[in-house]
């Protein structure tokens, strides 16, 4: 099994390789592109990039305990 600090480990470098890669290639603004271009308020916005990502760690962390 793998250990928890490994996973961890992993899933921040590749969040914080992502970012940088996002933040040097990207035209637009992260917010933007997460957002579908939808013009909204801070707290509605800052709701769904949350979600978006509690979303995904869930189904990190559900498909690591079935498949491993």
């Amino acid at each position: 099994m793998i250990s928890s600090t490994l996973l961890w480990g992993v899933l921040i470098g590749f969040t914080l390789i992502g970012i940088l890669l996002g933040r040097m290639t990207s035209t637009k603004s992260v917010d933007d592109f997460a957002l579908g271009g939808r013009n909204m308020g801070f707290f509605p916005s800052l709701m769904t990039l949350s979600g978006t990502f509690v979303s995904a760690v869930t189904l990190m962390v559900y498909t690591s305990f079935v498949y491993i």
